[in-house]
């Protein structure tokens, strides 16, 4: 929950500070943009967890000796601990795959727009019961634009997660590869029925992140630096690369 809050809120943030930047074009923008979110979400989604799990063995430790934090019912308290991780993933790569689609298609705040026209149809006059201007009434009956940028910030942030956590979450892969599928069919439909007309975009974007995934190889390295350490003796440099 904590996650999907700060990642919803850093997309708002980081969408602001770029139509500061001015770019000389609507693609640049959505370049801009969807590296920034790609970046920022991949860090919260893969930092909390771990200070998360952390956080949760220095309590765990320190109340030890405590008996019945080790009351002897199918598994000890250690292995809870050191799944403590692998717990998280689970849910969030379902959550990631699952509702992160499904909210594509709520189109969040389209479904209040809907409300406000219906309330608006309703009325018995309304030329006389509201003021709003043409551009406003416009702007109310507008239909959901796609947000490309967050949908390719999603599929690097995603296939990142996936690399990173390979060492204990491998079906991560599995997740994410069912996510993928179901975000593609409903994005067909949302296309057909939702959305309003893409804009026209150069190949850059494209282009940009089919170069990125040598970046993303590079995570996957550092994920297995941070997970399989304590395997390696003093191989560090050969296990990240």
């Amino acid at each position: 929950i904590v996650i999907s809050i700060i990642n919803a809120i850093l997309q708002e943030v980081l969408e602001r500070l770029t139509y500061k930047e001015k770019q000389i074009s609507r693609s640049n923008f959505i370049l801009s943009l969807s590296i920034k979110i790609t970046v920022f979400t991949f860090l919260n989604s893969a930092v909390v967890p771990l200070i998360s799990k952390h956080i949760a063995i220095l309590i765990d430790e320190n109340k030890k000796e405590n008996s019945r934090y080790y009351s002897g019912k199918g598994y000890s308290r250690s292995r809870e601990r050191d799944n403590l991780l692998i717990d998280d993933m689970l849910i969030y790569f379902i959550v990631n795959a699952i509702v992160t689609p499904l909210l594509w298609r709520l189109s969040f705040p389209y479904p209040i727009r809907r409300i406000r026209q219906c309330c608006l149809e309703r009325e018995k006059d309304p030329d006389q019961s509201h003021y709003m201007t043409q551009r406003e009434l416009n702007k109310l009956y507008e239909y959901p634009d796609m947000n490309i940028a967050y949908k390719y910030s999603y599929l690097a942030k995603t296939t990142a997660m996936c690399l990173f956590f390979m060492p204990i979450f491998p079906l991560g892969f599995i997740f994410a590869f069912v996510g993928f599928i179901f975000a593609y069919f409903l994005e067909k439909c949302n296309f057909v029925n939702l959305y309003r007309r893409p804009e026209m975009l150069d190949e850059k974007i494209c282009y940009f992140y089919a170069d990125f995934f040598i970046v993303i190889l590079f995570v996957g390295g550092i994920g297995d630096y941070i997970f399989l350490h304590d395997i390696y003796d003093k191989n560090v440099w050969s296990l990240i690369l």
